[in-house]
């Protein structure tokens, strides 16, 4: 008589094989999940720049890097509805990057980018110098 049934190494196989799958699943969602994140700060740097541009064309000049969103929430000329928070910083809420170049004529606003290893500069010809992964907007050339 034979007993009908699935061995100890067939089933481990399947547990095996069902496990590969599921840590391939997991990679392409945290893939989906990342794209996601980048696309979100591009959207909140084109943001910041409008509403640094709208502040520009109100007082005929950028505004400080020193608190520069809680400037662009001010009344009477609030441009901003609320603070935007880079999401690639670990420590949590922390404030998108701004520079001014020393002229105060280019501005740059920026993310330190999904490998958190992002840096930017400006020079006063408005030329900007990116390195790791940041992700950034400016009225320079960059």
């Amino acid at each position: 008589m034979k007993v009908k049934g699935f061995t100890i190494v067939e089933v481990l196989i399947v547990i095996a094989i069902i496990a590969i799958l599921l840590n391939l699943m997991m990679l392409s969602v945290k893939g989906f999940q990342n794209e996601a994140r980048v696309s979100h700060v591009r959207a909140d740097l084109r943001t910041l720049q409008i509403a640094i541009e709208a502040y520009s064309k109100n007082h005929f000049t950028y505004p400080p890097v020193e608190n520069y969103q809680t400037v662009l929430l001010a009344e009477p000329s609030r441009v901003l509805d609320e603070n935007l928070l880079d999401p690639f910083v670990a420590s949590g809420a922390i404030l998108y990057g701004y520079t001014l170049s020393l002229d105060e004529s280019y501005y740059i606003i920026y993310s330190i980018g999904i490998k958190k290893d992002g840096s930017v500069t400006l020079d006063n010809a408005g030329n900007v110098s990116a390195e790791g992964s940041a992700i950034y907007v400016t009225n320079g050339r960059g």
